[in-house]
């Protein structure tokens, strides 16, 4: 803004000037925990075929973030660190379902599959707000032949329907004594720029 006033014949000048416009935002946090103590509980120590290993098993998970985010569970069980299949019907049509199943628990809430990722599930929540607990169930199939949890290579002249393929690759051993293991991983992203939870797992 600029004024001009005349006293005797003599010009003075105001002049005024505005402060520059600063704006000021802090980056957005994407932050996630479980907990330095979660622990989950087998329902069977020694599973057999057709067991529930763990039922409705719950995991509950912390979120910090600052913005809106995706959050994404990857579940998945193996047996003696591989993942191993039980080969059923009569040949030639025989067909593989895994030996031991991880799956979402029959109460679970919110939580989805995401498109084209088995055992990936996910989660829209918004900023600062805590998202539904993580529930899964682990089985192992019943279809496994009671022999295989058997010692003895005589057990293995009668059939063996554990593969460790679905083209029909025999495992070989028997399963007594093999670890279990079960594995769940948790994962964010923000919400923002991507139009559903597939697209937003994708850029991970």
């Amino acid at each position: 803004m600029v004024a001009m006033l005349a006293f005797g014949g003599t010009f003075a000048y105001f002049t005024a000037e505005a402060t520059d416009v600063t704006g000021q935002a802090t980056v957005g946090t994407v932050e996630i925990s479980t907990g330095a103590t979660t622990t989950i509980t087998a329902a069977s120590t020694y599973a057999v075929p057709g067991a529930t290993i763990y039922n409705n098993q719950s995991v509950s998970l912390t979120n910090t973030s600052t913005v809106d985010i995706y959050v994404f569970a990857t579940l998945s069980a193996q047996i003696d660190g591989q993942d191993l299949y039980v080969q059923t019907g009569e040949d030639p049509s025989y067909s593989y379902e895994s030996a031991i199943t991880a799956k979402l628990g029959a109460s679970i809430s919110n939580w989805t599959a995401v498109s084209g990722h088995d055992g990936v599930y996910g989660y829209k929540v918004t900023a600062s707000t805590q998202p539904s607990a993580f529930i899964f169930t682990v089985t192992l199939s019943e279809n496994i032949k009671e022999h295989h949890l058997q010692n003895g290579a005589s057990d293995f002249t009668v059939t063996n329907n554990i593969c460790t393929d679905k083209a029909g690759t025999e495992y070989g051993e028997a399963l007594e004594g093999k670890p279990i293991t079960v594995t769940l991983t948790f994962r964010a992203i923000q919400a923002e720029g991507f139009a559903d939870a597939a697209e937003a797992y994708a850029a991970l």
